[in-house]
């Protein structure tokens, strides 16, 4: 079996979630709720909020999953939701 190897790629968090109406439901939103939000291309996609948590540096955090494909990881810092880049990377 192959093994995978894991490199640190940690970046700050860098896209701010500019849309008011996104960045009110992921503070608000219950868990397991859908929402449906426009992406930058104009189309209507279906995002299911997951579970709120607090990051190692403190940031209120929240998981949600885009079209039931895409994972994806917003904190706030300073008032304002920013999405999250991944950590650790497989190779």
């Amino acid at each position: 079996m192959p093994q995978k190897t894991f490199q640190y790629a940690y970046q700050g968090p860098s896209r701010v979630l500019t849309s008011p109406g996104f960045a009110k439901q992921l503070s608000s939103g219950q868990t397991g709720s859908h929402i449906k939000i426009k992406l930058q291309d104009g189309t209507i996609a279906t995002v299911k909020l997951g579970r709120r948590y607090f990051s190692a540096s403190g940031h209120d955090c929240r998981k949600y999953t885009v079209q039931a494909r895409h994972e994806y990881t917003a904190c706030t810092i300073n008032g304002r939701w920013y999405e999250a880049s991944p950590i650790i990377v497989s190779n």
